[in-house]
């Protein structure tokens, strides 16, 4: 049950996101990339939102959380994982660890996409 709350919130949370981002990308056009940007921002708001909610709603079945974070939240944007995980860190461990997670998903993060390209113009 709890696989089929996932793969049935990540198909959603895919279409939605490509949905959004297409909508927005059709209407403004420029070469920044407003349509992933505003997906992110409205991904991290409603993770929030609902990691919030459930936080305070216990009597709910863990599939919910799952369908709902995991699944739909994970497929709309990972970003939005990424800030609540930094949040996190900043609360328990403190700036130095927050700062050290920023600095390696975005960092790292982007030197394996170029890695990823540099093997396949390679390969």
């Amino acid at each position: 049950m709890s696989a089929l709350a996932i793969a049935l919130g990540g198909a959603l949370g895919a279409l939605s996101r490509w949905a959004l981002s297409r909508f927005i990308t059709t209407r403004l056009s420029t070469a920044f990339p407003l349509g992933t940007l505003f997906v992110n921002l409205l991904g991290c708001f409603f993770f929030g939102v609902v990691a919030g909610f459930l936080a305070r709603r216990l009597e709910l079945r863990s599939e919910v959380s799952l369908f709902l974070l995991t699944g739909f939240m994970g497929s709309f944007t990972t970003f939005s994982t990424y800030a609540h995980d930094t949040l996190n860190l900043w609360r328990t461990e403190g700036f130095l660890a927050s700062s050290g997670n920023i600095l390696a998903q975005t960092v790292l993060g982007i030197l394996f996409v170029y890695a990823g390209l540099w093997v396949t113009n390679r390969a």
